[in-house]
């Protein structure tokens, strides 16, 4: 859902991106369209002057100079509210008529406006002035006058009257935000009307743009210029950038904050409907499957009474898959019940067999009369003693019968009574057994327990042969390279070559093959005798036992 919503949202931050640049240029054209049509109303006061000047460079009372000048001049003043005064001049730049009487001599010779208007040869206007001859605040219009053959004879001139231009900018239908001033060509506000006050502004490059200034008071305003006469005089017009800029702040806020709320509760809609729906119903089957996965197979179809109807059909068919393992269990659980018992049954038998075996050996060897028949009858029944031992054991622990497990400590231990019973009553060596390896496999113990029975067996017959005092030793341990069983004593000892052909040797030989693991002898005259067996326990069973 998120991914079908971010690309509405990009749209939408684009539209509104798009949206403000175009209200920004929407602003700017605003600004530029009341700069021209301010500078277009205030242009008619110096197009008339400009005509009115045109008109009288034909009268021949102003170009003679007759007595009838002044008064031409007044008559065309009467028309003409904006101005104040008319004014003809000689090419020296001095008064001779003037609708307003002169005090006294006046010269323009050294204005800037003469000046220029000289040297251009047509029709221009000054900066905000005061009049020589009417002194009042004018802007003043100057038309050369020219011969025929192209000399310059004197110029017309009248005032524009400032305080009619500035009574005309405050008549302007502006907002309460807006205001509206004439500049200078270097930006230097000349008239302001309006609530701004600015000290200079940009007439170069706000002529059809927006621009932003601060005023006086600090306040941040847009403005747009228009040129009032050529690039003498420009009109201003500005407005609070505040006011103007918080409707397009506000569009593009809500360009961006309305998608992205719409996306937050379109996607909390989804997730309250996917919850009612499907989420909180997932977390029951996952509760039930725990409950299940754990051993716990009560039944709990009620929680999905209301479900929609595909969750209950999954939840139905855990529960009967719960009821089919409930009853596989009960049919394993008795299958295991009644294997155990035929297991015990038939260690129970075993060890009663390998019993009743043992017995036969011993009439038979209190029959023999032969030495060595004998001894081989005693050693027969001695490693039968140690089967039935193992068989015993398993009879007795239901639970190591059925991993077919054995406790070896409690094997040797046993057996090394059984041995010490059987052979160390005629003999004064003591025997010592220890066995830190905890349970072995059946595979394992068979063959380890015969092992020892041989190699103890041999010390006890051969060790001391004059009936000495001694040591025979049994240690079966655990470490990181595998398990060892190593049997040693303090005897006589052999010759290596005469060991490895001692009766009992074969089938040391073949426990160890049994076993897959190395023998190690260490013997010699008069250094007793260490077998040691070392094997590496099956990977696999290993495994098995750790789990």
């Amino acid at each position: 859902m998120l991914g079908a919503l971010v690309p509405i949202a990009v749209f939408s931050f684009y539209q509104a991106i798009g949206n403000s640049a175009y209200s920004r240029q929407l602003i700017a054209d605003r600004l530029a369209v009341n700069a021209l049509a301010e500078a277009s109303s205030q242009h008619e006061p110096i197009l008339a002057a400009q005509r009115m000047l045109m008109t009288l460079m034909h009268n021949p009372d102003v170009i003679n100079n007759t007595p009838k000048c002044a008064e031409v001049f007044r008559e065309n003043l009467v028309a003409q509210q904006a101005l104040v005064n008319i004014v003809w001049s000689d090419a020296a730049g001095n008064a001779a008529c003037s609708a307003i009487p002169a005090t006294g001599p006046v010269s323009y010779a050294q204005e800037s406006w003469w000046k220029r208007g000289v040297e251009t040869r047509k029709f221009t206007i000054s900066a905000p002035t005061i009049g020589p001859i009417s002194r009042r605040r004018v802007i003043i219009a100057m038309q050369p006058l020219f011969t025929s053959n192209g000399n310059y004879v004197g110029a017309i001139s009248t005032g524009i009257s400032l305080s009619w231009i500035e009574k005309a900018l405050r008549n302007s239908e502006l907002s309460e935000y807006a205001t509206v001033g004439v500049a200078d060509s270097d930006g230097k506000m000349l008239l302001i009307a309006g609530p701004g006050d600015f000290g200079k502004v940009d007439v170069a490059h706000s002529f059809g743009s927006a621009l932003k200034l601060r005023g006086k008071d600090g306040k941040r305003w847009l403005y747009s210029s228009a040129p009032l006469y050529e690039d003498q005089l420009h009109v201003v017009y500005a407005e609070l950038e505040n006011p103007l800029v918080l409707p397009l702040r506000e569009q593009v806020r809500a360009g961006i904050v309305w998608p992205l709320l719409a996306i937050m509760l379109t996607l909390f809609a989804v997730w309250a409907g996917l919850n009612r729906l499907v989420l909180r119903w997932l977390d029951e089957l996952g509760a039930l499957t725990r409950q299940f996965a754990a051993g716990d197979y009560t039944e709990r179809r009620h929680a999905f009474a209301k479900a929609p109807p595909e969750i209950a059909e999954v939840g139905n068919d855990l529960h009967a898959m719960a009821q089919a393992i409930t009853q596989r269990n009960e049919a394993l659980e008795a299958s295991l019940a009644t294997t155990r018992q035929m297991a015990r049954e038939v260690n129970h038998r075993v060890k009663n067999n390998l019993q009743m075996i043992m017995s036969l050996l011993a009439l038979q060897s209190a029959q023999v009369k032969e030495d060595e028949a004998r001894r081989v009858l005693d050693q027969t029944r001695v490693r039968m003693a140690a089967l039935s031992l193992i068989h015993r054991l398993l009879y007795e622990n239901s639970d190591d019968a059925e991993r077919g497990e054995v406790d070896m400590s409690r094997v040797f231990s046993e057996l090394c009574s059984q041995l010490n019973n059987s052979m160390g009553l005629k003999s004064k060596a003591l025997l010592q057994c220890t066995a830190k390896v905890g349970n072995r496999p059946i595979d394992e113990a068979i063959p380890l327990a015969l092992f020892a029975v041989e190699a103890i067996s041999n010390a006890y017959r051969h060790a001391f042969p004059s009936e000495g005092a001694g040591v025979i030793t049994s240690s079966l341990v655990r470490s990181d390279s595998g398990i060892t069983l190593t049997i040693a004593d303090n005897g006589v000892g052999y010759d290596t070559a005469t060991i490895q052909n001692m009766m009992g040797m074969d089938l040391i030989h073949a426990f160890v093959l049994q076993l897959e693991g190395k023998l190690d002898i260490q013997t010699g005259i008069d250094q007793g005798v260490s077998l040691s067996l070392s094997y590496s326990p099956n990977e696999a069973r290993e495994s098995v036992l750790k789990g």
